[in-house]
């Protein structure tokens, strides 16, 4: 997913802000967020992403195909950010 596609996504979810909040609290960009990027405080963001479109009601697998992630990539990535 392009980081185009992955803003669109986002927006349309009306999840943009909250994952824009996420980048900034972490220190990194909403770029990162949607790439394969490991790197500790990368993935951190990635979490707290994913828990704030969990908090919002969507499901693992909609995360998961938000992100290009498994669903149980999302259910670990979460149990991690509780």
């Amino acid at each position: 997913m392009t980081e185009e596609e992955f803003l669109s996504a986002l927006a349309q979810r009306g999840l943009l802000h909250d994952v824009v909040e996420a980048a900034q609290e972490h220190h990194c960009t909403v770029a990162e967020i949607g790439s394969k990027n490991r790197m500790a405080h990368v993935a951190r963001a990635r979490h707290a992403a994913m828990r704030k479109c969990r908090d919002k009601g969507l499901s693992y697998p909609a995360i998961g195909e938000l992100f290009d992630r498994d669903h149980s990539s999302v259910m670990a990535a979460l149990k991690r950010s509780a």
